[in-house]
């Protein structure tokens, strides 16, 4: 199961990403080269080249930004936020504490981080503070009062900084094993927590009381067009067995709904590149011997398959452009230590290398700038 009744709403793909593929420490043994051309619609598998250890002299020479992740830790709880340069130096902690964090998120202009907090109180918070750890706080949204919990998984600062994306699931009473489903959907909300608006809900049934779970349909990882008009996100089927996913697009303002990849691709992590021709996204949207990253244009056209992975037990997710567009960074697992590392390619699948073997559980990460002037 990804919708959120297995978990909260983002660390529903994480852990299951990482159990699946824990008791195996093989690391990956080939890439993709790229295809020199490819068919709109149709997927280019590539034939596989031998992986680079470490980053190339032509990939270091462009290396540029900051990285922040999450390091998931052996147990999937009490995961913390990290920071390192984008070329895997200077790792260090941002957010130290005995809760649970994740997916973390730069501001475009890279002196701020958001990120998901489950707090063990059955709600999920919006957080925010400085890439030096300074000035934690939580962004009220108000959905803890209405008994929802609150979200950001996705891309989620528009490009300006001003606004961020997120998800929201309610229950009757807040409890989420024993409450009546209410709803589920995309908001975004001003940085300072004015300003809210819904962008998509999927309203349950009437009636709908447990133990139903009885929504179709779930989104989420919600993140921005470059030109903010849009936003990319990922749609989960819950009326299928086992549940199948997709990437839409949706105006801001909630019309103009596009589906952009097939059903039967089962596709998840949506990111949209910096200059808007293409998103980047995994699938399966669960770890199997055929999940890799692939990328599209927004029309759904030019589908390209940009790693070859085939092994079991293995996950290849979390895409993540560079602040160019030039690359694509993505976590693998297992790698060293049958943990998660992360890998960096340029964006047509050439040139894959380990970014840096660490002995962290690198996962959800989101490649930014560094903090302008």
């Amino acid at each position: 199961m990804r919708s959120f009744v297995a978990r909260l709403s983002l660390m529903v793909v994480v852990p299951l990403v990482f159990s699946a593929c824990s008791a195996t420490s093989t690391s990956p043994s080939t890439v993709p080269s790229p295809p020199a051309t490819t068919t709109p619609g149709a997927t280019a598998t590539p034939a596989p080249p031998s992986i680079s250890a470490a980053p190339s002299a032509s990939a270091a020479s462009k290396v540029d930004g900051q990285i922040v992740f999450e390091d998931a830790g052996k147990d999937f709880k009490y995961s913390q936020i990290w920071i390192e340069n984008a070329d895997g130096s200077n790792v260090r902690k941002i957010v130290s504490d005995n809760f649970t964090d994740g997916g973390p998120v730069l501001s475009p202009d890279g002196h701020r981080v958001v990120f998901y907090r489950d707090s063990g109180d059955g709600f999920g918070r919006i957080m925010i503070v400085n890439v030096d750890g300074s000035d934690l706080h939580e962004l009220d949204t108000g959905s803890r009062a209405k008994g929802c919990d609150a979200g950001v998984e996705g891309d989620g600062w528009s490009p300006d900084g001003r606004r961020l994306a997120f998800t929201r699931t309610c229950f009757a009473k807040g409890d989420f094993a024993k409450a009546a489903f209410l709803g589920q959907g995309l908001w975004t909300v001003n940085v300072d927590g004015t300003g809210l608006r819904e962008v998509v809900q999927n309203a349950a049934p009437n009636p709908c009381a447990p133990p139903s779970y009885c929504v179709h349909v779930e989104d989420h990882r919600a993140g921005w067009s470059p030109d903010a008009k849009r936003l990319v996100f990922q749609r989960i089927d819950t009326s299928t067995d086992p549940e199948r996913s997709a990437i839409f697009t949706i105006a801001i303002d909630g019309k103009g709904l596009q589906q952009v990849t097939p059903w039967k691709l089962d596709a998840n992590d949506p990111d949209w590149s910096p200059d808007g021709t293409l998103i980047a996204f995994n699938a399966s949207a669960e770890p199997s011997p055929t999940q890799n990253i692939y990328t599209i244009q927004p029309d759904g056209t030019a589908l390209t398959k940009l790693t070859n992975y085939n092994e079991d037990g293995q996950a290849t997710f979390h895409p993540s452009w560079s602040p160019d567009g030039t690359q694509i960074l993505f976590s693998h697992n297992p790698s060293t230590d049958g943990w998660g590392d992360f890998f960096v390619m340029n964006r047509d699948g050439s040139d894959l290398h380990i970014l840096a073997a660490t002995t962290l559980h690198e996962n959800h990460a989101y490649w930014g700038r560094n903090p302008s002037p």
